[in-house]
């Protein structure tokens, strides 16, 4: 049957009458990694469909026609279509930037979502929902089509519930204020009568309003921070119980023995020795519990990870299908010792009346080092470093296989394809680059150190510039998904240019086609990226 125009105009105007519910449909049509989306844009940029800005690491300040924002960690912005954005100040941004187009059928064309700065402490799920949302996009085949679709509805439906407490928090400020005096400084001499003061509010009202918000009086949350900043640095330094008293606020150490047991159950020399049940609430540092035997009693696997393993529903965390509420109430119920988290400080904060939160600053830190930190906090230091001392031996053992067959390491380039673009990293992005820059001595290609790769960490390029970068190996992480992309790369292959590079001469050009393994950056990842490239790079 075919509709002609004049019907769907008046299929149109019927659904948009008063008498019908309005209804849209949001879909991505760009998900890149914040550092990339800058570097592909000049500073001053129009807005042809509405975006989001999740901020992990850094800070920018944007400039939008009516006003300038400062836009930092833990932040999430959006901006709407046909609005323009200049990028006065960035430095050392990462987190994740998404496009989208909205289409549907209303009366009112207001956006559910404010212009500019939306949210200043972006939820632990919503930062999940970002992170799974940019690696299915970089996968992009025919399992994750849906639930790339699903996954972005998720992250909208959380964007709206965080902008929602945002504003519901407003009428409170000075309560946020006082939290973050505290978090700061609960190892001095705090007052329920000073705090008050400094609020602005008289004792009782603070009593009242911190206890309506919190659920605990001021001394109780008091007490309840000190005695976690305890178990944190019990479970990651070295103290005596004299000298961890004096650390949290505590005048000696028989009094924070007995407020320490009024909290965890425990004395503290028991919590230290028990074995630990524990919560991870991110793919790498899952990773690095199961690398170490250890099987958390919830935890989110990413789909390479569970692919690898049979997990148990009720150890299965789905953080990125559920809201913060609802998962912390699922936590709660498996009685964690620890939880292992990013850096997100209002989240961490919230779950601290559940179990004390190893915050780990994972943009700072290597996946070998992260790894230490949680085998200290699970007392497995000496498995871990049996585990690196196997993931070493392989990677001296590659070295060998390589030096008797007299193949010399020259250099090396790695391209992931994306959208519309391919990227080549550093070693500081993963992609096993950190293993061929490392373990394994290949150099990065002339080109790429002339243009700084070392300190931006990847860069973006055109598919027709991948014959720029002539390197003794290639490696392709995966294919060109859409069809003009396969068509560009397929003229590209039949080129001169590629059939004179040594690469190709040499049949040193690989094809993974497992980029969702190469996504990782931790240590189960790292371990099967080497048998990987032993196996490709000896063939």
């Amino acid at each position: 049957m075919i509709i002609t125009q004049k019907q769907v105009k008046n299929i149109t105007n019927e659904l948009t009458n008063e008498n019908h519910t309005p209804f849209f449909f949001y879909y991505p049509r760009t998900v890149i990694e914040l550092s990339k989306w800058i570097a592909s844009k000049s500073n001053d940029y129009s807005i042809e469909s509405s975006l989001i800005l999740i901020v992990t690491t850094g800070k920018c300040i944007v400039s939008t026609s009516s006003d300038q924002l400062i836009v930092q960690a833990g932040n999430v912005a959006h901006f709407n279509n046909a609005a323009s954005i200049t990028l006065v100040e960035k430095s050392q941004l990462q987190g994740v930037v998404i496009e989208y187009v909205t289409a549907g059928v209303s009366n009112k064309k207001e956006s559910p979502f404010q212009q500019g700065l939306m949210i200043e402490h972006a939820s632990t799920r919503l930062v999940q929902l970002a992170d799974q949302l940019l690696e299915q996009w970089n996968i992009q085949n025919y399992e994750t089509a849906f639930s790339i679709q699903q996954v972005f509805s998720d992250l909208l439906a959380e964007l709206y519930r965080n902008s929602q407490l945002n504003i519901n928090d407003k009428s409170e400020d000075w309560l946020q204020k006082i939290l973050l005096y505290i978090g700061k400084r609960y190892n001095s001499t705090i007052t329920r009568s000073d705090m008050a003061e400094l609020a602005g509010v008289s004792p009782e009202h603070f009593s009242r309003v911190f206890h309506k918000e919190i659920g605990q009086t001021f001394n109780s949350h008091l007490n309840l921070l000190r005695i976690r900043k305890a178990q944190q640095l019990l479970l990651t330094q070295q103290f005596n119980l004299s000298q961890l008293a004096l650390e949290v606020g505590y005048e000696e150490g028989t009094y924070l023995s007995r407020k320490f047991k009024q909290v965890v159950g425990t004395s503290p020399s028991v919590y230290i020795r028990k074995e630990k049940r524990v919560v991870s609430l991110n793919y790498n540092y899952t990773a690095c519990l199961r690398a170490l035997g250890i099987m958390p009693e919830l935890a989110p696997y990413s789909h390479w990870l569970a692919s690898r393993e049979h997990i148990p529903q009720s150890k299965h965390l789905s953080i990125e299908h559920m809201s913060f509420d609802t998962a912390c109430e699922a936590i709660t119920a498996v009685r964690p010792d620890v939880i292992i988290n990013y850096c997100i400080e209002q989240e961490n904060a919230a779950m601290l009346p559940i179990a004390p939160v190893i915050a780990i600053p994972f943009r700072q830190m290597c996946w070998r080092d992260q790894f230490h930190l949680i085998s200290e906090v699970v007392n497995r230091r000496n498995q871990a470093d049996v585990w690196l001392q196997k993931y070493d031996d392989l990677c001296l053992d590659l070295n060998n296989d390589l030096n008797r067959r007299n193949t010399t390491r020259g250099s090396a380039i790695v391209w992931e394809f994306g959208d519309q673009k391919v990227y080549c990293y550093d070693s500081s992005y993963g992609r096993g680059c950190h293993i061929l820059y490392g373990e394994l001595n290949y150099h990065r290609p002339d080109l790429l150190m002339k243009e700084k790769i070392n300190e931006r960490g990847y860069l973006e390029k055109n598919i027709e510039d991948i014959v720029l970068y002539p390197a003794d190996v290639i490696i392709f992480l995966n294919l060109p998904y859409s069809l003009e992309e396969k068509l560009k790369f397929k003229r590209l292959t039949a080129s001169d240019n590629w059939l004179k590079l040594d690469a190709v001469r040499n049949k040193q050009v690989h094809f993974l086609k497992e980029s969702s393994m190469f996504y990782g950056f931790d240590p189960l990842s790292s371990l099967a990226q080497i048998e990987k490239l032993s196996e490709v790079l000896t063939s």
